[in-house]
């Protein structure tokens, strides 16, 4: 490492779930864990590998679901032990996000990644050391400046706080004054409520569970974005939602 670099490291505690040995699990993005076994004081990389990647798509209530579908094995003597490792999940040679994957000794464990906010055409996949291609379809739409039919389709943003990014999927359908649709992120989909919609200026709520309540306020800025401002309590998160392909 260089002068002033740092790396982040996660340690956590863990048992053996057939021998119930305590561990000290050392992880970090993107390299293999290291597991100390705190009685004998023995040292195990848990080394994996990614393979089988396979696109795959799936009908949904708004759109036409894209996943990537991939296996990961841990070589070795199977054993009781069960782990996550962050891994870095890249396209067209930018870091897309860090994926949480499973992992086993001498047993395969099967994953999936919803892939949102993808341009239309052709993009690298490269996940675990292991490559694909795939072709999005789809066309950016064109709608009036109106927020009835433009707020209507499939909406991508990011929120980089630094310390925190969090990307997600918003699916707006708009009937007359009435405004319905739902959120979707690596948490699971939301459904939107207490929905409002006046001119080019909306509003609502979501609830992502033990009373994690956040409203979101929007406003159409043209054809392809919306500003929106999220609240809950004195937590602010002003942002531009854009247009994505459905």
């Amino acid at each position: 490492m260089m002068p002033g670099e740092t790396k982040k490291t996660q340690v956590r505690v863990r048992k053996d779930l057939i021998t119930g040995t305590p561990c000290l699990l050392l992880e970090g993005l993107n390299v293999n864990p290291v597991a100390l076994n705190l009685v004998s004081g023995s040292k195990e990389s848990l080394d994996y590998r990614i393979k089988g990647l396979k696109v795959r798509t799936e009908e949904g209530e708004f759109e036409e679901k894209v996943y990537l579908h991939f296996s990961a094995s841990q070589p070795g003597k199977k054993g009781g032990r069960i782990t996550t490792i962050p891994v870095k999940f890249i396209v067209d040679g930018k870091v897309y996000r860090y994926v949480s994957v499973a992992v086993k000794h001498g047993m395969d464990i099967d994953g999936r990644v919803y892939l949102t906010g993808l341009e239309p055409g052709k993009h690298r996949i490269e996940f675990g050391g292991s490559k694909i291609r795939l072709t999005v379809k789809g066309e950016l739409q064109e709608t009036d400046d109106s927020l009835g039919t433009g707020v209507n389709g499939k909406w991508h943003a990011i929120i980089d706080r630094g310390d925190f990014v969090f990307e997600f999927t918003m699916h707006y359908k708009v009937s007359g004054k009435q405004l319905t649709g739902k959120m979707e992120n690596s948490w699971g989909e939301f459904e939107i409520y207490d929905a409002k919609i006046d001119g080019d200026e909306f509003v609502h709520k979501l609830d992502y569970g033990q009373n994690n309540i956040y409203e979101y306020k929007g406003k159409l800025i043209n054809k392809n974005e919306i500003k929106v401002k999220s609240q809950k309590d004195d937590t602010v998160n002003e942002f531009v939602m854009k247009r994505a392909a459905n």
